[in-house]
């Protein structure tokens, strides 16, 4: 019989191997499916989550084993220097014994309910989430009828890039279009006081394991939105990248950008930077939250 708990990051430690065996068992194409990957959030599961906010944990269990778990993060947004209070919906897995049942929708009926009757919960305006597009679209397609997931209706579409640090650092700002001054929504204004150009590794916390060495793909992720530029986003990524590759040799450069701000997309594309890589941000909001925004930031660290 299938049960759910709800548990804090103090609590998990009980559960975080099943965690780690529920995520290993799940991996993910790349290179146009030559190589694969799982997401290896490390012994204690959490830090990941828990450096992002007051994250909470619900888990669907079998008898003991972990066959499910979605994660809640409450945390601060920020629309035009104004803050929004926000619970970041992520994480959201099923094992596969138990797909095509009755255990995602129970968990996101048991989220939808903890979010309206705890009021630990109810401080959020906005609610939101993530999803990597594949070949047959994304998570929200199994979201259908009276599914919770109908709730959240698609908020932005972010293009992800993946480049060497050097090719950004060599790039001809010539003709970048200026920092947008239209009013964005960015989902990760908090990373300024961790590195000045918004520079973050997830090693240790968030692994990309390659399935035919088992060793992390080695990533370093440009954080900074439009209204964290401090300038043309060519001068940010020149900067950004030159930093990348003194602080982080051998490793790729991720960030992404709303593919709403075409005409910058154009003048990388014309860089000789593609990306082929898309992710959808779904958005839920009550009275009090921002209006719908020109375009939107989540750092791909917090993807």
């Amino acid at each position: 019989m299938i049960r759910t708990v709800l548990v804090g990051a103090a609590g998990l430690a009980p559960y975080a191997a099943g965690l780690r065996a529920l995520e290993r068992d799940i991996t993910y194409p790349l290179s146009d499916g030559a190589e694969r990957f799982w997401i290896d959030h490390g012994p204690d599961y959490h830090p990941f989550f828990s450096q992002l906010g007051d994250a909470h944990f619900l888990l669907a269990l079998d008898g003991a084993r972990v066959v499910g778990v979605l994660t809640g993060v409450l945390r601060r947004a920020r629309a035009n220097s104004v803050p929004v209070e926000t619970a970041y919906l992520c994480d959201f897995k099923v094992a596969r014994s138990h797909r095509g049942g009755r255990v995602a929708r129970t968990m996101a009926l048991t989220a939808l309910g903890l979010a309206a009757t705890q009021r630990r919960f109810r401080r959020w305006r906005y609610a939101y989430g993530a999803a990597m597009r594949g070949a047959a679209g994304d998570v929200m397609r199994s979201a259908r009828g009276l599914h919770p997931g109908r709730l959240f209706a698609p908020t932005a579409t972010l293009r992800l890039f993946f480049a060497r640090p050097g090719a950004l650092a060599a790039l001809d700002p010539s003709g970048c279009p200026l920092t947008p001054a239209t009013v964005g929504l960015d989902l990760s204004p908090g990373l300024a006081p961790r590195h000045p150009l918004g520079l973050v590794s997830t090693a240790g916390r968030k692994d990309l394991r390659l399935v035919s060495s088992g060793e992390p793909w080695p990533l370093v992720h440009l954080g900074f939105g439009p209204d964290s530029w401090a300038g043309r986003w060519a001068d940010y990524l020149r900067l950004a990248g030159a930093a990348a590759q003194r602080e982080h040799p051998g490793a790729l450069a991720c960030f992404a950008l709303d593919e709403r701000l075409q005409s910058h997309l154009d003048w990388i594309a014309a860089a000789g930077l593609a990306s082929d890589t898309v992710c959808t941000v779904y958005g839920w909001r009550l009275p009090g939250a921002p209006p719908s925004p020109a375009w939107v930031h989540l750092s791909t660290s917090e993807i």
